[in-house]
Formats: structure tokens, sequence, C-alpha cells
């Protein structure tokens, strides 16, 4: 991960470099990886923020992050990384700003409650499609899996908005 943050920091200095400086401080991401061994490792930009929910509490993830300057310069876009060991029936948010725009952290503890990411993305979607203007926030659910309760999908063609990821499809 730490090779490729500094590609990463490289490349967008390159691109500042060459007078494309419309970017600095609008960008809002989130860099992250899970090891074998289920720790959890990111890095962010910007206002991105990553809510865990765990035994149904939730916690910014990224409160904890070492704020970057007010002028930072575009080969330090990605400086700080943190880690954490994550559990089964964990679940994660890595989301925009705007998300709080569209829900409370009450209202978002409550449909991270759901049992399965598909309900939650389900009920995302479904309180986004009730808005009067067109919401500009993106977001990206992860659930945490125990090995022993991954089952191979059923035939037939269902419809998800996230489907869910095998992480040891991944991390093999």
């Amino acid at each position: 991960m730490e090779a490729g943050l500094k590609k990463a920091n490289q490349t967008l200095n390159e691109i500042a470099g060459q007078g494309n400086l419309n970017w600095l401080g609008k960008i809002h991401f989130i860099c992250a990886a899970i090891n074998k061994e289920k720790d959890l490792f990111l890095t962010q930009t910007g206002a991105a923020q990553a809510w865990l929910c765990r035994e149904g509490q939730m916690v910014n993830i990224t409160k904890k992050m070492v704020p970057p300057a007010a002028k930072a310069h575009p080969a330090k876009t990605f400086q700080s990384v943190i880690s954490g060991t994550i559990g089964p029936t964990d679940k994660i948010i890595f989301g925009t700003p705007a998300i709080f725009e569209y829900f409370s952290l009450p209202g978002l503890k409550q449909i991270f409650s759901l049992p399965k990411t598909e309900m939650i993305a389900d009920q995302i979607n479904k309180i986004l499609r009730e808005e009067k203007k067109l919401p500009t926030l993106s977001a990206l659910l992860l659930e945490i899996t125990p090995e022993e309760q991954i089952l191979e999908p059923v035939a037939g063609t269902k419809k998800f908005i996230t489907p869910p990821i095998n992480l040891s499809e991944i991390l093999s």
C-alpha cells in the first residue's frame, strides 16, 4: 500500500507541475487495504470519512487521521496511514462528506442495524431516491463475513446495488 500511495503522490505532483491545480482541495478520497490477518489500513484526503459499525456502535475511524495542512503540497496528498483490526460481522462505510447531508448519525446507525449490506444499500438507495434534488455523494459498503458463513451464490440472477465481495477470493 505504501508503494502505491507514494506513486499516487508522485503522479499528483506531476499533474500539479503541469499547471493543473483545479483538483487541489476538492478531492474526497479514501484508499483502503485489508490483509489476510484482517488488518485494515487506510488513508484519506479531503473530507472523506470511514465509519465502522461493530456490535451496534458506529465509530468514525478516520477521526484519528492526522489532518493535512491547509495548503498541502500535491506530493503529500496521502501522508497519514492508520490501521486496525477488523472482525467478523463488522460493517464499514466509506463515503464523501455529503453523506451527512442526507443521513444523520443516528439514522445511519439505524440503517446499519440491518443484517446484510444488500439491505443497507437498498435502504440507502430508497432514501436517496426520495430526495427532491439529485444526491451528489459516493459511498462504498463493506461487510466482514466469517469464512464459514460465505455461501456459494444461488443459481439465477439477483439485482443488488452493491454486490457482496468474498474477501477470501481477493486475499488468496
